[in-house]
Formats: C-alpha cells, structure tokens, sequence
C-alpha cells in the first residue's frame, strides 16, 4: 500500500488564506458557476492538502483552480488514482440479521441500519474477516490493507464471527489508523457481540452522525453565498445587495 503523500503544491498556493477562507471562496465559485450550493469545509482543505484524498469531484477542482488562478489541476497538486476493490456486495445486510447468525462474505460488503422515526437508515462499508479466540476473550483480526476502512468521512465496521455463528463488531477507524499501519491486528473483545444493545449503540451513533452533517449543509450553503462578500459588514451592503 502506498504512503500517503501531502499535497504541498495545494499548501503552498493556498499561500497566506486561511484554509476556512479558501473552503468559503470554493463554495461561492462553485455556486456562482453552477447556481448549487455545495458543502467544502475548512476540514475538506485539511484533507487535500494531507494528501487525504488525492482527486475531488470535477467541478470542486476547477472551482480551486479558478479562486487560485491555476491553469490544471496538476498545478494543485491533484491526480487520479482509481483503485481495484474487492467485489462488494450490491444488497447490504440489515445488521439486525447478524444476530440471526446470516454472515458476511469474506471481505468488504455493506451493513444496512435501520432506519427511525426522524432518520431514513444508512448503509456503512463493513469488512468481514475470520480471527481466532485469544483466552476466550478476545479476537485479533487483520483486515490487511486493501480493507475499505481508510475514509474518516465515512463510518466502517469490522466484523467478526466465532465457531458458533456469533458476530462481534469493531469500529473500522481503529484499524485505518493504528500506529502508520492501516489494517494490521487490533483486539476485538468478547463484550463487542452484536446484541440488542450493540445494534441500539451502532444506530445511535450513526443517527447522530447524520443529524450533524444535515445540521453542517445549511450553514456551509449559507456561508458559500456571503463569500462574495468578504470583509464587510450589513450596514455597508446596498438594498440590491441584501
């Protein structure tokens, strides 16, 4: 698996803007172009310039290219690299069958959460991996690196099953980032067993998760349309402005 490499190309044309500046001047190119309104955070500029993700969405690259007067993405630091996955299944799994005993097929396939009064569901990456007992307490799997487990922006599950058909399930973030090695072995405890309590703890947290980002996308839209106005204050805005 390759290193990550920062984007210093990005970093340096960024020069002296604040990365929320820069994320604030993107959201109003990209809606001055395309009259939509689109979700680019300061954190979104952390991302590309760690080398995080290496190719944003088309109209996100012409967008930066234009705010920093770069003729290519390239001169930002920016390039493709599609990667081969591994088969996914096309038909998740409600999780709630993982305590029927369904399971997974080897590697990446998808868990569905089920859905609530005031949240539509969710589908997350899990990677199913076989592990072995450690004193009848613990597991210790290794996904290994071509486990999808490498997207912060995004939840994933490890998922376990012992010789009695149970599943245990860990959250994929210790994998991702576990000491520079992502999918090298973590202990997965006996307390982890998708139960009804696991299930409750897994939607809730996604349930929150979803409520936040709907929460983030109003205020990034609100903020991408005021970018064109930077440094000033509403008394200074003529009526046509307002």
């Amino acid at each position: 698996m390759a290193e990550r490499q920062p984007n210093r190309l990005l970093r340096e044309a960024r020069g002296s803007i604040t990365q929320g500046r820069l994320a604030a001047l993107v959201r109003g190119e990209i809606y001055r172009a395309t009259g939509k309104e689109s979700v680019i955070t300061a954190k979104s500029i952390s991302d590309w310039e760690c080398g995080l993700y290496t190719w944003p969405p088309t109209h996100v690259r012409q967008a930066l290219c234009r705010v920093l007067q770069k003729d290519d993405p390239a001169e930002l630091g920016f390039f493709s690299k599609r990667r081969v996955r591994p088969p996914r299944d096309s038909n998740p799994v409600p999780i709630v069958d993982l305590m029927a005993g369904t399971r997974l097929g080897r590697g990446s396939s998808g868990l569905r959460i089920p859905p609530g009064r005031s949240f539509g569901g969710l589908d997350v990456e899990a990677h199913y991996c076989e592990a072995t007992w450690l004193d009848g307490r613990w597991f210790l799997p290794a996904p290994g690196p071509d486990a999808v487990l490498s997207r912060p922006d995004r939840r994933s599950l490890i998922v376990v099953a012992d010789e009695e058909g149970q599943h245990y399930v860990s959250d994929g973030a210790r994998f991702a980032g576990h000491a520079g090695r992502p999918g090298s072995p973590q202990p997965v405890s006996s307390a982890q067993l998708v139960d009804d309590l696991t299930v409750g703890i897994i939607w809730a947290a996604t349930n929150t998760d979803v409520a936040l980002l709907a929460d983030d996308a109003p205020l990034s839209s609100s903020m991408s349309q005021l970018a064109i106005y930077p440094g000033r204050c509403l008394s200074q805005l003529r009526p046509a402005d307002g």
